[in-house]
């Protein structure tokens, strides 16, 4: 039979099939001498008649984790909350750990009846990383059911500092009787309340909660390897003094110029003059292999354009690439909506993988209900302004914002050359954004090329959509390069 290891204690192991039963089995002293079963290990055994069964194989891992001892981890989902004040150096200890374990994370934030303004901070902080953060109260049921279907179908491991409120965060998510602790009102801590890691499961959700964040080990790496892990690094990639680069106390280490010259957030810093891969403008025949030459070049963002023939004349894409291009790239997929509707494949979008999602202010309907939408399943808002919209629509919304597109030309076609009134509108917007003191990112699509890149810069523009002027190009390399020159000389100027 075959079965999954839902908990080891001693030498005793709980072993689930996917009709529902459970068998106790030991494990065959063979096997506990190369490695011991783990909760999450697919297995075949041999159940016992009026004995306890025997564990015969344990198949290949997609990933073990040493502490706590867990395997084959879609999701390390992190739990926050207002209260007890969340660690967030330890936080990026966690995400450092769930890149080297090869696992997703997503970042919970918790009791948002006590503070519902902080995961908007939380996304705010994580702008320049594709991490997915979710809002939650698990005392009002808010976000409850869209958690459970981000997590349907996969193993995710939830960890947390105590009191953070997991037990019942997932006994609001499973139905299940977890105990739970309440906080201490002199030192902002409770009492852990899960001993061991345990596979639970409630109809397709499949969860490892683990006895919180003090035995969530993190992995001891080479200091030379980290910055591999960190997708935000990738921007200024080779244009430290030195080789290998720790981004500590190296002179001329790009990644601490550009701290230097921003706010002090390495997030915020990297996110500026950035260049997105228009998929619009690629190979259709072979979108992989144009994917991949845009992480060749340094590029971290990949953008698609949904056009639906309705709100746009053309038809364009759909959920089903993004879902194709997930497995293959770290980038971040950056998703355009020319969608009359856009909730109606909002589910599809978020199932399939897309980190952003932008649309367009011009829609009929209630758009902040539609941005608190995008926001509750994880993702990160964009609203986009079309050439012949004013940029006074955008004022409002800026609070549901964490990017804006100003589009450069109609959208809908490529090829298209910019128009100048639409980059005066990207020098509009920056002095609406900076007055509200946050850190919102401008992106720019339509007509940009090498020769107008940083006048488009110079009027406020961080992120530069480009499709025909990239792909199109006999040499993309080399213009990704020129390009990078020019955000390089634009940067080095605003710092002075």
């Amino acid at each position: 039979m075959k079965g999954t290891v839902l908990q080891g204690i001693g030498s005793f192991y709980r072993i689930g099939t996917d009709d529902g039963m459970v068998y106790t089995c030991r494990a065959q002293k063979k096997l506990r001498k190369v490695a011991a079963p783990l909760p999450g290990d697919r297995v075949r055994f041999t159940p016992g008649e009026d004995t306890d069964g025997w564990i015969e194989e344990i198949r290949t891992r997609k990933n073990a984790l040493p502490r706590p001892a867990v395997a084959n981890v879609d999701i390390l989902a992190l739990v926050i909350a207002p209260v007890p004040e969340p660690d967030m150096q330890l936080i990026e200890r966690l995400l450092l750990y769930a890149a080297a374990s090869q696992v997703q994370p997503i970042l919970i934030v918790n009791k948002q009846d006590l503070d519902g303004s902080m995961a908007g901070r939380i996304r705010e902080e994580y702008s320049g990383s594709p991490l997915r953060v979710y809002e939650t109260s698990a005392m009002e049921g808010t976000g409850i059911d869209l958690l459970r279907q981000a997590l349907e179908g996969q193993i995710a491991c939830f960890a947390g500092q105590s009191a953070v409120g997991k037990s019942s965060l997932l006994n609001a998510l499973c139905d299940f009787s977890l105990e739970t602790g309440e906080l201490s009102r002199k030192t902002e801590r409770g009492r852990h309340t899960t001993r061991r890691a345990e596979l639970m499961t409630a109809g397709k959700l499949r969860i490892i909660d683990t006895p919180g964040f003090s035995l969530l080990d993190v992995l001891e790496l080479d200091p030379t390897e980290m910055p591999g892990f960190y997708l935000e690094y990738e921007a200024l990639a080779g244009k430290c003094r030195f080789r290998p680069c720790m981004h500590d106390r190296e002179p001329g280490c790009a990644v601490r110029a550009a701290v230097d010259g921003s706010t002090g957030n390495v997030e915020g810093a990297l996110s500026i003059m950035e260049i997105a891969a228009s998929l619009l403008g690629a190979n259709l025949l072979n979108l992989e292999e144009d994917v991949r030459l845009a992480e060749k070049w340094g590029l971290r963002i990949i953008h698609f354009d949904q056009m639906d023939g309705h709100f746009v004349p053309n038809i364009a894409f759909g959920p089903a690439f993004v879902s194709a291009i997930r497995p293959i790239t770290r980038c971040i997929l950056d998703v355009h909506l020319m969608l009359s509707d856009p909730l109606r494949d909002l589910d599809a979008y978020a199932s399939a993988g897309a980190d952003n999602i932008t649309v367009h202010a011009e829609i009929e309907g209630d758009l902040p209900a539609v941005l608190n939408a995008i926001h509750a399943r994880g993702i990160r808002t964009c609203v986009s302004l079309n050439p012949e919209t004013n940029a006074e629509v955008l004022r409002p919304l800026l609070p549901y914002c964490d990017m804006v597109l100003i589009m450069l030309v109609q959208p809908g076609f490529g090829g298209q050359k910019i128009r100048e009134d639409c980059v005066e509108k990207v020098a509009v917007v920056r002095e609406m954004i900076e007055k509200t003191g946050r850190r919102i990112p401008i992106e720019v699509d339509g007509g940009i090329k090498r020769d107008n890149a940083e006048r488009i810069l110079r009027a406020g523009a961080d992120i530069l959509v480009m499709g025909t002027g990239l792909y199109g190009e006999p040499d993309p390399e080399t213009v990704i390069r020129e390009m990078k020159e020019a955000c390089d000389a634009h940067f080095d100027r605003t710092r002075r």
